[in-house]
């Protein structure tokens, strides 16, 4: 995680200066050894923690996507971080290469109509899910973006697909209220959950498929457990439409982004709250210039919330046409790693980590690397070894500067 790998760096950095016999570049190459890098080279070195660098920065956003004509819903890449999948307003649902940035492939729903709400790989990777506000769900074959199936068992706008852990279900929330749950073997419904009083916007399960998580425009999040379809918790911590829900990659928390303005986290041992994470509210846009997207939908709040893969970070897009992204360990706002001009309606990351996908109203698909800036305060060190500055900790795909 990344700051528990910072503490261990910052410690022993901060020991090794306390120790005459040792020099400011036997100390940096130290830390390097503890995150299996090679030592940096040695830009400066001066009385209280070493100045070093490894190389160059890279860039941090890799590429903004404009192939979309209207606003961007949903972003999903697949197990092995070779596609990127967008659905959008525009009607279609466009896969991008990951090492090229190329598009494979646009995907156009049943009768080429209807606002794609939410995308989703299969663990193996071999379909892809799209949700639509014409009241379908449908699935595609990533071999030859053949469709494979259409659900049309929804009798409104289904909002959010999910995928189970083994690649045996598919879970959609619906602006009928309901959850459905397909066998991907035969497309069967094999439940129907009713528990919601109003539109079902997310849905997703546990890493160990033991449970489904929904959220819903009645302000509660449900979860049920998929051995019986049983309700297990009603979570009701939220005062308005809850929008996006995730789980931690080890189960441990369940994220929910809302309507009202917040991310809250719940421990799945207890469903006792964690934290609440306040979010930027409302379109930046002035109301003689903002979008018709931005006052249909997307006019405050939080629209998406994701895990890092190492369950270090926890990403938002939100009406303040950023993304958000916070330490888990401490919940502090780590960095906020790209700006779109207008509302950020899904985030997700890389499954190696590397990448942060964010969809807008703005049109746009952007990535960005992932950098994240981390501030903390300077080990305090007696004597003539006094640290009188802050110290900035990079984490780079993995590999850590000193500033």
């Amino acid at each position: 995680m990344v700051q528990l790998r910072a503490g261990l760096a910052l410690t022993t950095l901060a020991a090794c200066k306390m120790d005459v016999k040792r020099t400011p570049e036997q100390c940096a190459a130290e830390f390097y050894a503890i995150s299996g890098k090679s030592a940096p080279t040695l830009l400066q070195a001066e009385r209280g923690l070493a100045v070093a660098q490894p190389g160059p920065e890279p860039s941090t956003e890799a590429t903004t996507l404009t192939e979309h004509t209207k606003g961007v819903l949903s972003v999903a890449f697949n197990p092995d971080g070779g596609l990127l999948a967008s659905g959008s307003l525009d009607h279609t649902l466009k896969v991008f290469a990951t090492s090229s940035w190329e598009e494979v492939a646009t995907l156009k729903l049943w009768l080429g109509d209807g606002d794609i709400s939410s995308v989703a790989f299969s663990p193996d990777g071999g379909l892809l899910a799209s949700a639509s506000w014409f009241y379908t769900a449908e699935v595609f074959a990533t071999s030859t973006w053949e469709k494979v199936t259409k659900l049309a068992q929804h009798t409104l706008s289904v909002h959010s697909v999910a995928f189970h852990p083994d690649g045996g279900l598919l879970a959609s929330g619906s602006h009928d209220k309901t959850v459905k749950v397909f066998a991907t073997s035969s497309w069967e419904v094999v439940a129907t959950l009713t528990e919601h009083t109003n539109w079902v916007l997310s849905v997703a399960f546990h890493p160990d498929g033991g449970l489904l998580a929904s959220g819903s425009a009645d302000s509660t999040v449900k979860v049920f457990a998929t051995s019986t379809w049983r309700k297990v918790a009603t979570l009701k911590r939220h005062t308005s439409d809850v929008r996006s829900v995730a789980f931690h990659p080890d189960g441990g928390l369940l994220a929910s982004g809302s309507r009202d303005k917040t991310v809250k986290v719940f421990a799945t041992s207890t469903w006792r709250q964690v934290t609440t994470l306040k979010q930027p509210t409302g379109c930046s846009l002035p109301p003689s210039t903002r979008t018709a997207d931005c006052y249909v939908y997307y006019t405050t709040g939080v629209f998406s919330v994701a895990f890092h893969p190492d369950g270090g970070l926890l990403a938002s897009g939100n009406a303040g046409n950023s993304v958000k992204v916070f330490a888990t360990s401490t919940w502090e706002e780590v960095t906020t790693p790209t700006e779109h001009t207008d509302v950020v309606s899904s985030v997700a990351f890389h499954p190696d980590g590397g990448l942060l996908a964010s969809g807008s109203a703005d049109h746009t698909v952007k990535a960005v690397n992932g950098a994240y800036e981390i501030t903390i305060p300077a080990v305090q060190i007696p004597a003539s070894d006094a640290v009188a500055s802050r110290v900035a900790l990079v984490a780079m795909l993995g590999l850590w500067m000193w500033l």
